[in-house]
């Protein structure tokens, strides 16, 4: 089972990411801040991370470049997400390493998008 990471300070968002993505069969592993994902990170390596850029602790540009940097999790797809839709944050997120980039408010076909270009087998029986 593939196991993906829900960063965002706001408990709606991670619900309904985290709900959208249940739903396919994935596992769910949530994170409110930027200090708790890098202790997470620790003991747990997820299949794909969507990061929120505006949160305590630790911005979401600043933790994606964390991420890409450490030898066990570079490779991890991180997909940031923010209400910030300029092509100034678009090129800071490619910057710190991000593969994807959603703007809020966003639906679960954007979603299960993602998860049929990370994820091309289990995406193949979703239908959206």
């Amino acid at each position: 089972m593939k196991k993906i990471l829900v960063v965002d300070d706001s408990p709606p968002v991670r619900s309904f990411i985290g709900y959208h993505l249940k739903q396919y069969g994935f596992e769910i592993i949530y994170a409110e801040d930027g200090l708790e994902v890098l202790t997470l990170l620790k003991k747990e390596k997820p299949d794909l991370i969507f990061l929120d850029i505006n949160l305590p602790k630790m911005n979401g540009y600043v933790l994606c470049r964390k991420i890409k940097t450490e030898e066990r999790t570079k490779n991890i797809p991180v997909i940031l997400v923010s209400q910030r839709n300029t092509d100034w944050d678009k090129t800071w997120g490619e910057k710190a390493g991000a593969n994807g980039y959603i703007t809020k408010p966003f639906n679960h076909t954007q979603i299960l998008e993602i998860i049929k270009k990370y994820f091309p087998s289990e995406g193949e029986n979703i239908n959206t």
